[in-house]
């Protein structure tokens, strides 16, 4: 969504979406959940809130919050360094290993999702 073309918020608990309903855009006004919006403004008030976006569960529709931050990250002599990799793939959703600035793998982490393959029929 885009923001000011699809998404405006109006209130601190209330915004509006331009969404596609009944051949024709149209603005729809949402409520957005107290619990949500406080945890927005305790925990990322100083991160840059980007453009939601709109998405589908079962008949349920949810919008998802991203955000931005800058972080300085400290300056390690190269052999110092810890590299991390990630890697998506097709019939996990990734494979994230750590590893030395020599090849030495310190850590590895396989993560699937086994409801959203179930749900789209992939066995």
């Amino acid at each position: 969504m885009y923001r000011d073309n699809c998404f405006v918020r109006t209130g601190t608990y209330t915004a509006r979406l331009k969404v596609w309903i009944r051949n024709t855009w149209d603005w729809l006004d949402v409520q957005l959940r107290k619990s949500d919006v406080d945890y927005i403004q305790r925990y990322c008030a100083t991160r840059k809130e980007c453009v939601p976006t709109l998405r589908r569960q079962g008949k349920n529709w949810y919008l998802d919050f991203t955000f931005e931050e800058n972080v300085k990250l400290e300056d390690k002599p190269i052999d110092r360094q810890i590299i991390i990799g990630v890697d998506l793939g097709i019939n996990n959703a990734c494979t994230c290993s750590a590893m030395l600035s020599d090849g030495t793998v310190i850590g590895r982490k396989i993560l699937s999702l086994p409801r959203e393959k179930d749900s789209q029929g992939i066995s």
